[in-house]
């Protein structure tokens, strides 16, 4: 939410300006080796939220309009290391380096379909249960090399393996009238 300012001279603050708005989500009810978003309305800026936990070890990836065709580049640094790249991706972009502990990603693109979609996304992973283990991170920048459509679908894959119950995907537009 955005905070349109403070009025008058009692200090009083005005009722904040909905920036955000959502344009889809899909929760599951079962297992599934996908968790999709369609029918998205042009916006352009998205911000994606995806809470997930699979079946196994194999990475998560988000790709956009069903493109598997190797539109994809991606860098990423884990819990702070050195980073790691990959270009000409088919399947998407990593969001994370694979684990069956839960997992939380925010992830922020551009949506002009004339431009290439540039990405930036941070995901935050359970590292054991309880109170004495830190969390991991993965911070990552990529880009959808589309330059002829706006993102109208957004797809969390897995290599292998499915997300569990209550996975969920969840995509907002930015709204630059806040209305």
């Amino acid at each position: 939410h955005g905070i349109s300012g403070l009025v008058g001279g009692g200090g009083a603050v005005a009722e904040p300006t909905i920036m955000w708005k959502e344009l889809g989500r899909t929760t599951l009810g079962g297992t599934s080796a996908e968790v999709n978003v369609t029918g998205l309305a042009d916006n352009p800026y998205l911000m994606i939220l995806a809470s997930y936990t699979g079946s196994d070890t194999v990475d998560a990836f988000l790709s956009f309009n069903g493109d598997e065709s190797g539109n994809y580049a991606h860098r990423d640094s884990r819990d702070g290391g050195s980073g790691s790249t990959d270009v000409n991706q088919s399947i998407g972009l990593r969001l994370d380096q694979g684990t069956t502990n839960p997992q939380f990603s925010v992830i922020y693109a551009n949506n002009i379909a004339t431009k290439e979609k540039l990405i930036s996304g941070h995901t935050v992973t359970q590292n054991s249960a309880g109170g004495g283990s830190t969390p991991n991170r993965q911070v990552w920048v990529g880009k959808f090399a589309d330059s002829s459509n706006v993102i109208d679908q957004v797809t969390l894959d897995r290599a292998s393996g499915v997300f569990e119950a209550g996975s969920e995907l969840v995509v907002l537009g930015f709204d630059p009238d806040g209305t």
